[in-house]
């Protein structure tokens, strides 16, 4: 039996040991899933058809904010909204097919392109944005004492990797 409370003992001495040098260790850096962050390209309105400039999108991933109100002469009116290449010039995704006064959020994926956006529209009044999908990480690193580094990485494809760095205080 004294040998048994000896292991105990030297099993328990070893358990407090491991757990109190584990917490002089630096804890593990806290980082989030990529996200994406939207960088704004350009925005138009009018009425009638129209076709933009072009414009580089390094990562192919758009959102499209949109809307339409109706104008006093129609009373209903179509709006049609479709991304095409520059290069080309052939269609590559329609974006927005709306009848009538609305509102909403559309997107185009596609691979690194140059695009111009093409707008079909009678009876309506409209505006549309376009932003690009940057996609990112962000790290929060322990540093000394009660302060951390954040660190946010950019990840557009076609560009070099940039990652902006910051000290903060730790709330208390």
């Amino acid at each position: 039996m004294p040998h048994r409370a000896a292991l105990v003992l030297a099993v328990s001495v070893a358990a407090v040991c491991a757990i109190t040098c584990r917490r002089s260790e630096k804890p593990p850096a806290e980082s989030s899933r990529p996200q994406i962050a939207w960088k704004r390209v350009g925005a138009w309105s009018g009425r009638g058809n129209r076709q933009t400039e072009s414009f580089t999108s390094d990562s192919g991933a758009l959102r499209v904010r949109w809307e339409t109100k109706l104008t006093a002469a129609a009373p209903d009116g179509l709006f049609r909204l479709t991304a095409h290449s520059a290069i080309s010039g052939r269609p590559l995704e329609q974006v927005v097919e709306q009848h009538g006064a609305g509102a909403g959020t559309g997107y185009v994926s596609q691979d690194p392109h140059v695009f111009y956006m093409s707008v079909e529209s009678s009876g309506l009044d409209w505006t549309f944005s376009v932003e690009e999908g940057i996609a990112l990480s962000y790290e929060r690193i322990p540093s000394t004492g009660s302060q951390f580094e954040e660190r946010v990485t950019w990840l557009p494809p076609n560009w070099s990797v940039r990652t902006t760095r910051r000290r903060i205080s730790s709330p208390k």
